[in-house]
């Protein structure tokens, strides 16, 4: 029994982590009837991941009221002055506001976003 045992843990470590954790190794899946946008390596964004995130990275001063986030002038402006320039980036967002960030596109400048997304200002 012990040896049967054994055999069937080695054999579970020699497929891989792929058989314990399929969705590691899976593509990523999407709704057929929701539009999609090809990245570059390969995997698909929805198009609403993509409005989401140009959203927040473009209208967060009032998003952070809504949400009655206070920000100093100076905080408003130098975000102003990033989004104009096409650099904000989730991490310039209020703590509400990075955790509402599509997780694909953490890290990404608004520039980038839109280069992927297929939009323009």
């Amino acid at each position: 029994m012990l040896k049967w045992i054994l055999s069937v843990i080695t054999l579970i470590f020699t497929l891989g982590v792929g058989f314990i954790y399929p969705h590691t190794t899976a593509p990523l899946a999407f709704d057929q009837n929701e539009p999609s946008i090809i990245l570059e390596s390969n995997s698909t964004v929805d198009a609403n991941a993509c409005r989401k995130a140009i959203k927040l990275l473009t209208h967060y001063d009032r998003l952070a009221e809504s949400q009655h986030v206070k920000l100093s002038p100076s905080r408003i402006a130098e975000l102003n002055r990033l989004r104009e320039e096409g650099k904000i980036k989730s991490s310039d967002l209020p703590g509400s506001l990075q955790s509402e960030f599509p997780g694909q596109f953490v890290g990404m400048t608004l520039e980038k976003i839109r280069e992927i997304c297929g939009k323009q200002k």
